[in-house]
């Protein structure tokens, strides 16, 4: 918009665009950046954006940017320097501050600037302000008077750009010959003035006003009427600064306001290797991680094998059984030797037989605290937990015979004196019937597991072989 410098290209310009947005969708929202633009987009707003959301930012005519209130359709952030609060930061970080230097050019942009910072004359009337005009001096001319500058006073840079013999430097070129030539720090109202590398100042950010325009962006986007969206009359600036300016002239950045900016700053170690160090924490993780799993893995490779180690060792009891099956008729040492495999292998304390009288169960072979728990030399079929076993002819598990009123109220008071507190019981059958029952006790609480029972199931039916191996013979 700042280059429709005549009628002529204004008009070409309205056309073609006016062209090109009736070929396309209406726009949700259009954002415009610079006064000029702002005096395009209301001058032809009916035509270009009709009843379309406008949001401005970067408006330096504070008042038109106001009055926008009244207009129902736009809204935005005003652009406006903050010398007064610049000149406060000065005094908080040049205590004994006496005097503030103020350099402009005779462009009309630099005379503006002179003119916004007038009121601080008035505000600060303990500091001397003076104003070095590059329209009565030469860039050469205003070196040698920065130079001169003494520590109880600031430099405050607005627009300078071109000399009274119309030498124009850009940006950079004229903040680094003032930087090289101050010997007071120099500050400036405009972020780019800190870009280029002045110390610092409240300056103008173009950033946080664009961000604060796309804050009310995303509202109007989101729903909210624009209509309820008042101004931003304040201009969203913030204290920036340039660290080797900073370090140049010795002023710390504890001193510094505490939501501001610093440029150029060197990064500390931990923001240096942070990249390292993360690298190195993802590194140690994953081996941890490798590590856990290699010792879960281990962990249940050991379990396994205990596993495998544990009914091995049951295999070789039941092989052992069937030997002594084999090897011995006498009914009453082959049944103890049964017991004692048994009790061993499941880990209990005792175990003992009952085998089938009539109605009766009578005590045969035991081992362990069996014979003194199965001290009642016979039992009916059932009566107390080797007679529920015989007469219901199953497995029966009890953990805690303690808390078991179907235990003989002699065998609970036998098994409480000795501590008895486990039991599994299983038939003994032969051609499928009944001839007695195998019962093993054990001193810990335990819930036997599917494995346990048939294992304690071979060897009842190795016991039954024997029996009936007896009786034949």
């Amino acid at each position: 918009s700042k280059r429709l410098l005549d009628d002529v290209s204004k008009a070409n310009f309205l056309q073609t665009f006016s062209y090109k947005l009736s070929k396309r969708p209406p726009y949700d929202l259009v954002m415009v950046s610079d006064d000029n633009a702002l005096d395009v987009a209301l001058a032809h707003q009916a035509q270009l954006f009709p009843r379309t959301p406008i949001v401005f930012l970067a408006i330096n005519d504070v008042q038109k940017a106001i009055d926008m209130d009244h207009n129902p359709w736009v809204t935005g952030v005003v652009e406006a320097l903050s010398p007064v609060a610049t000149v406060e930061l000065m005094r908080s970080l040049q205590p004994g501050l006496r005097e503030v230097v103020v350099v402009a050019d005779a462009t009309p942009s630099g005379q503006a600037d002179q003119a916004s910072v007038k009121g601080l004359l008035k505000r600060f009337p303990d500091i001397d302000f003076k104003v070095l005009s590059l329209g009565e001096m030469s860039w050469t001319e205003l070196a040698e008077r920065l130079a001169t500058l003494g520590r109880r006073t600031a430099v405050l840079r607005l627009v300078a750009f071109r000399d009274k013999d119309g030498t124009a430097f850009d940006h950079r070129e004229a903040v680094a010959l003032m930087m090289k030539s101050s010997a007071a720090p120099v500050y400036g109202l405009r972020e780019t003035d800190v870009q280029a590398g002045v110390v610092g100042g409240v300056v103008v950010s173009h950033h946080e006003q664009g961000r604060q325009a796309a804050l009310i962006a995303e509202k109007v986007l989101q729903g909210t009427p624009i209509s309820s969206i008042k101004v931003l009359r304040e201009s969203p600036n913030r204290p920036i600064f340039y660290y080797p300016a900073l370090n140049r002239f010795h002023i710390s950045l504890a001193d510094l306001p505490p939501d501001s900016l610093v440029l150029k700053k060197p990064a500390s170690l931990a923001e240096q290797y942070a990249g390292f160090v993360v690298g190195a924490l993802a590194i140690i993780l994953l081996l941890v991680a490798f590590i856990t799993y290699l010792m879960l893995q281990i962990v249940a490779r050991r379990r396994v094998e205990r596993a495998l180690a544990e009914r091995a060792r049951r295999f070789e009891g039941l092989i052992r059984t069937s030997a002594e099956v084999a090897g011995r008729i006498e009914v009453e040492e082959t049944l103890s030797a049964i017991a004692e495999e048994a009790a061993k292998l499941l880990g209990v304390e005792g175990a003992g037989f009952r085998l089938l009288e009539g109605d009766d169960l009578v005590v045969a072979g035991r081992y362990g605290l069996a014979k003194e728990v199965m001290n009642k030399p016979t039992l009916k079929v059932g009566e107390s937990l080797s007679g529920l076993v015989a007469r219901e002819g199953r497995t029966l598990a009890v953990p805690d015979v303690r808390a078991d009123d179907r235990l003989h109220p002699d065998h609970k008071v036998r098994a409480i004196s000795l501590r008895i507190v486990c039991y599994l019981g299983t038939p003994l059958r032969y051609r499928g019937g009944l001839i007695g029952v195998l019962n093993v006790y054990g001193k810990q609480r335990h819930v036997f597991d599917e494995e346990e029972k048939a294992l304690l199931q071979a060897f009842a039916d190795h016991a039954a072989i024997a029996i009936e191996k007896a009786r034949l013979y």
